[in-house]
């Protein structure tokens, strides 16, 4: 849940606000280079969702038209959604890695508001 129960202005400045922080931590998280934002709104509740690179993974695989067994490197690619119901402030995600669950709260709020811990507050129903 947020502090309180805020409208959000602007949603494509925050959309590209929200993109660049999401690469920057990918980025410094060793996660790539690779983030998609859409962002819009549906009957008053804020929806992103956005499409990230993970960790490398090099697993060992049968390359088409070889013999031998080989590693091949990729990274894969995560789907998180936010939501944000701003009648009653509460905010909800839903990630492929738990890890990501304090950085979006601090972060979306950060993008939102201004304000880093505006969902710092105990989880909703």
């Amino acid at each position: 849940m947020g502090k309180e129960a805020r409208t959000v202005t602007n949603l494509d400045a925050r959309k590209k606000k929200l993109h660049d922080e999401v690469l920057r931590h990918c980025c410094e998280s060793d996660l790539g280079e690779h983030v998609q934002v859409q962002a819009f709104e549906d009957d008053g509740a804020y929806v992103f969702n956005i499409l990230r690179s993970h960790r490398t993974q090099k697993p060992l695989a049968v390359v088409p038209g070889h013999f031998a067994r080989a590693t091949i490197e990729f990274r894969p690619v995560h789907g998180d959604i936010l939501r944000y119901e701003a009648s009653i402030g509460r905010l909800r995600i839903a990630v492929r890695a738990a890890s990501m669950v304090e950085f979006y709260r601090g972060v979306l709020g950060k993008v939102l508001f201004n304000d880093e811990f505006f969902f710092r507050g105990g989880a909703g129903v």
